[in-house]
């Protein structure tokens, strides 16, 4: 999974250069997404720093595999059509800033366990937009949450319409429609929470889903 996202990165930043030595967006012109991602990051280093405190790798092990599947699972899929399009620079330029955060803070977090992926991450992209940078991941001291956004229900409400999107692809599967075949509505149920959650990912529910009204 770290690998898959590292190449994503890199093939796409390799073409564009985003200039992201010092770069630190306004958290107002952040997507959804990105928020979410940075968030999902900063969780998972606490989670990380506990584990390590108390030597329990193990855990550290099994939170990077979840981790790294919310990254490329989600943040990265919902989120290739801005780092292809060329219009809106400022939008691709958040995308890749919340990209590269994810993954320089995973490169820390990870270097003991596995040295030499971290290593060649670190030379092949960090060295290279941040030439100032500790000269090695083993150099560059644990992570730590250098940008937050304060808002420990991102995760949570991610998980809701993550939840959404699997049951309805579920009920496509069962009644073999595919995603390429749009459908005219899709109804859910819930409280008044859940139908906050909807209303703030609707967008992307949409295009998960070829869904045209919801519900």
């Amino acid at each position: 999974g770290l690998w898959n996202a590292f190449v994503f990165f890199d093939t796409y930043a390799s073409i564009d250069k985003p200039k992201l030595d010092g770069y630190n967006p306004d958290k107002s012109t952040l997507n959804i997404t990105d928020k979410w991602l940075i968030e999902r990051t900063n969780e998972f280093i606490d989670f990380a720093t506990d584990s390590y405190e108390n030597n329990a790798y193990f855990k550290v092990v099994e939170e990077f595999e979840k981790y790294t599947d919310d990254l490329t699972n989600w943040y990265i899929r919902i989120n290739r059509r801005r780092f292809w399009k060329s219009e809106d620079n400022d939008d691709k330029l958040n995308a890749y800033f919340s990209l590269y955060y994810a993954l320089k803070n995973t490169m820390k977090v990870m270097a003991p366990i596995i040295p030499f992926m971290t290593e060649y991450m670190w030379q092949e992209a960090v060295r290279v937009y941040e030439p100032n940078e500790k000269e090695s991941v083993m150099l560059s001291g644990f992570a730590t949450r250098t940008y937050d956004i304060n808002d420990n229900k991102l995760v949570e409400n991610a998980e809701v319409v993550r939840n959404i999107i699997t049951l309805a692809q579920r009920l496509r599967n069962e009644n073999q429609i595919k995603v390429k075949q749009p459908l005219k509505t899709l109804f859910y149920t819930g409280d008044e929470s859940i139908k906050s959650v909807v209303e703030e990912y609707l967008q992307i529910i949409k295009e998960e889903l070829n869904i045209k009204e919801i519900v």
